[in-house]
């Protein structure tokens, strides 16, 4: 009986991929969720970093006093982005 196939994952490689081929459809998302925001009457913006494990990530927030308050009582950073197709998950910076 023949051996079963082993998969191995090139971490470098995928890495290296993500890292090449993220940031521009980070770019593009974080821009139509600010596009939402603006249309609902926000000031917002985006900031796009590595994170520590070297993967790009975006961050997305309101940039005016009420931004803190908004997002807490009505949610609406998540519900633009949600209205993107995106998964949301909460990401604390150290």
């Amino acid at each position: 009986m023949a051996k079963r196939p082993r998969i191995r994952l090139n971490r470098p490689g995928v890495l290296a991929l993500m890292q090449r081929a993220g940031p521009p459809l980070l770019k593009a998302k974080a821009e139509a969720v600010c596009g939402r925001l603006r249309a609902a009457g926000y000031q917002a913006g985006y900031e796009m970093r590595m994170d520590r494990n070297g993967r790009p990530v975006v961050m997305v927030a309101i940039t005016e006093a009420r931004g803190l308050t908004a997002q807490a009582k009505y949610g609406v950073v998540t519900k633009a982005a949600a209205m993107e197709g995106l998964d949301i998950n909460r990401y604390f910076v150290r």
